[in-house]
């Protein structure tokens, strides 16, 4: 048996997500694999039904509360057959359920000379399961900026925008040298909740500017 995708993510606010287990069939066994799902976080139910005979894979339904706690959570799916009359069971003991922020932001890390302006190319993403709205607009802001960097003007990214190009400035006085764990901050409305996030950890390189001729 095999889980797909490999991580099972719980977006907040969505209340539910799928993944689908998958078999791998030998020894000429076609029969149906009762399947079952341990572990589940207080609060959170699964719509399991048995792999049928001579298919390959089930689709699997997990619900949740909209407020489920950020976390990991260790899951466990257990697959149960009989073939030539013996019983058969594997266990997929080492998978976890992610339950996460319904939005992400991602930065690649650039070079600046300091005095200059430079573009800082963002990633959106937004995961909201079915029949929840994909929110407003974010607002982005650099609250920890290191002195002598900020961000050029106030960051706004469209409701449907999902990469960005932001500017940033360094002041004359930005000292030279590497700037690491850097992070933005996301805010925005969906389902009428604010959602606040952090982007993971990113690096700006602030280098000397060229020597004029």
């Amino acid at each position: 048996l095999a889980v797909e995708p490999p991580e099972i993510l719980l977006p907040q606010l969505s209340g539910q997500t799928r993944f689908k287990v998958k078999a791998q069939r030998s020894h000429g066994f076609d029969g149906a694999i009762r399947l079952s799902v341990e572990n589940l976080p207080q609060g959170v139910t699964a719509k399991v039904k048995p792999i049928a005979k001579k298919q390959g894979e089930v689709e699997i339904v997990l619900r949740g509360p909209a407020a489920l706690a950020q976390g990991v959570y260790p899951l466990r799916i257990v697959g149960q057959a009989t073939h030539r009359h013996q019983p058969r069971r594997v266990v997929l003991d080492r998978l976890a359920l992610r339950v996460d922020s319904p939005l992400a932001i991602e930065v690649q890390p650039c070079k600046i000379a300091p005095g200059s302006r430079q573009s800082l190319h963002v990633r959106i993403t937004r995961r909201v399961g079915e029949g929840v709205d994909e929110g407003s607009e974010i607002r982005v802001s650099w609250p920890t900026a290191p002195a002598g960097l900020r961000l050029a003007e106030p960051a706004v990214v469209a409701a449907d925008a999902e990469q960005v190009e932001l500017q940033i400035e360094a002041t004359p006085a930005a000292a030279v040298g590497a700037y690491d764990r850097l992070q933005l901050v996301a805010q925005t409305i969906i389902q009428g909740r604010r959602v606040t996030t952090r982007s993971r950890p990113f690096t700006i390189q602030v280098v000397a500017a060229p020597a004029e001729p």
